[in-house]
């Protein structure tokens, strides 16, 4: 028998959604806000959605720090992006070393061709040539995509020189990947909007 899915519901719209769809904020021992990555801090913590206007107003109009009655932290901004960050370096670390990721250009067409690839990052600074090329076999795979990071970024992850691109193979660590993208570049945009909090 198949274990059920452990829901959770947001403080912002009150629908419920699987726990691993959510971004949960907790307190710390200071009583600042921080977000909880990997949603297993022991603490006690709110849950906001991944739709936009929910984690606007979580943030925004500061619902999450009234929830949990925490103090306003001025760093609470930095705070959550370099969490995000860490999930995201440390899922990259974990998929090269269960051979799911496969770094640079030739090999990650490679990839596409063979119809094994169901993701790929490029790093913001890529060239265009190289990013043209890549984006040719990936429209033609239907394979999603994003530009994250720089490149001295991802060769620091990766530990290979002057990394640009990505590839990754289905896996459970890469939906947990994608995922977590999506939250970073929401969060980064609730930011952009958020300029004033």
């Amino acid at each position: 028998m198949a274990k059920a899915a452990k829901t959770r519901t947001c403080v912002v719209c009150r629908e419920s959604f699987d726990k691993q769809d959510l971004l949960r904020f907790v307190v710390d021992p200071n009583n600042d806000i921080m977000l909880d990555v990997y949603a297993k801090a022991p603490a006690r913590g709110s849950y906001v959605c991944q739709n936009q206007t929910c984690l606007d107003k979580a943030v925004g109009k500061s619902i999450i720090l009234k929830m949990l009655k925490a103090n306003k932290n001025a760093d609470f901004k930095e705070s959550v992006k370099k969490s995000l960050l860490n999930k995201l370096t440390s899922a990259i670390l974990m998929l090269k070393k269960s051979q799911r990721l496969v770094l640079g250009t030739d090999n990650v067409i490679d990839l596409i061709k063979a119809n094994k690839c169901v993701y790929v990052l490029f790093a913001e600074d890529i060239s265009e040539n190289s990013k043209t090329k890549i984006e040719h076999y990936l429209e033609k795979n239907t394979v999603k995509s994003t530009s994250l990071l720089t490149k001295d970024e991802l060769s620091d992850y990766t530990g290979l020189a002057n990394c640009t691109v990505l590839a990754f193979q289905k896996c459970s660590l890469t939906d947990s990947f994608i995922q977590t993208v999506n939250f970073y570049k929401k969060v980064l945009n609730t930011w952009k909007i958020l300029k004033k909090v």
